[in-house]
């Protein structure tokens, strides 16, 4: 079969194109731009959202963010991966936001020999003694924490 006529660069909506439909023996069919476009965009995104396999990822850029101090400062891994924390006074934060498989990287500058109460938090310290650990006087204390199931872990 040979179609002659003019070409077209970008197709609307409402354009369409024939095909020979297999599930009607072989019966031409229309086919619109818009049923095309959104039948490729469903299997695209099934196919981006099930990696099996080893992946290899070039480079992976993280968001930091400077934790404003306060006296109630909430913490969560939706503000970004990496997250500075200059205390001013003894805290103790609350962490809303967490889902399960979320996790962040928490560098905390003490100032004067502050403290971090984690008690609102419920955090399980995976250290040597159970306990969240002690805070640099000087320098940044880098701790991590992430959440698997209900349990907020930290290191």
């Amino acid at each position: 079969m040979r179609i002659l006529g003019a070409s077209k660069s970008t197709p609307v909506d409402g354009d369409g194109l024939f095909l020979e439909d297999s599930a009607a023996s072989g019966a031409l069919k229309r086919l619109t731009w818009a049923n095309l476009k959104a039948t490729l965009q469903a299997w695209l995104v099934a196919q981006a959202n099930s990696w099996t396999g080893q992946q290899t990822v070039k480079e992976v850029v993280e968001t930091v963010v400077a934790i404003t101090d306060g006296g109630s400062v909430n913490i969560t891994p939706a503000n970004g991966s990496i997250q500075t924390w200059t205390l001013g006074a003894n805290r103790t934060p609350t962490a809303t936001g967490w889902n399960a498989g979320t996790g962040m990287t928490l560098m905390v500058d003490d100032g004067t020999a502050y403290t971090i109460t984690w008690s609102t938090i419920g955090v399980t310290w995976l250290t040597a003694d159970g306990n969240a650990p002690t805070l640099r006087t000087t320098g940044f204390t880098v701790i991590v924490l992430w959440k698997v199931g209900s349990t907020v872990y930290g290191k």
